[in-house]
């Protein structure tokens, strides 16, 4: 989407859609949620968020894994600062075109890896969730090998992977049987 609006001039007209639909989230129905974002992938992610933190009495954990290109292109970095002070979410970053994490912030130097996001990573991340997990994928992710192609019996169990949230110019609305078969709803 931001490789499509780098080409705006001034005077386009541009039509949008969406976002749509919504996410059925549940306080305290889940043990932990494992978002998985990448670049404005991160959109459909912080409602979710926003909602878990809101309500004090939500004890869901989450581990928000967002991929970025670099340090500089990490979107809404404040607001996920924000986020990751509370008691039950942590952010990881994974930065595709970085090569060291010498000039981060230190800060941001224990929670971010380099390249892509792999196989190895996404079970060092999984291990080490505190509770039993349900992963939330937006579609933007690009793993290597795709998350999704990976076999199920090669993950750490228990794990259910389910790409419930798009991007709005992505969208595809999961059937109600879907989201029931995740236990989502």
């Amino acid at each position: 989407m931001s490789q499509y609006i780098k080409t705006w001039k001034e005077g386009d007209t541009a039509f949008w859609r969406g976002p749509f639909g919504g996410f059925p989230y549940r306080p305290n129905k889940h043990g932990e949620l494992l978002m998985l974002a990448s670049g404005t992938g991160l959109a459909p992610m912080l409602p979710i968020l926003q909602s878990i933190t809101d309500d004090e009495e939500d004890e869901t954990f989450v581990t928000l894994v967002g991929c970025f290109c670099t340090f500089e292109k990490i979107y809404l970095k404040p607001l996920l600062q924000d986020l990751a002070r509370y008691w039950n979410i942590r952010i990881f970053y994974i930065l595709s075109q970085e090569t060291s994490l010498e000039n981060l912030p230190w800060s941001y130097q224990g929670n971010t890896y380099t390249g892509r996001l792999n196989e190895d990573l996404i079970k060092t991340i999984i291990n080490s969730c505190r509770r039993n997990q349900v992963v939330i994928e937006s579609n933007k992710v690009s793993p290597e090998p795709s998350l999704l192609q990976t076999e199920q019996s090669q993950l750490p169990q228990p794990l259910l992977i389910r790409p419930v949230l798009q991007t709005p110019h992505q969208f595809c609305c999961p059937s109600l049987n879907t989201l029931q078969e995740s236990h989502l709803y």
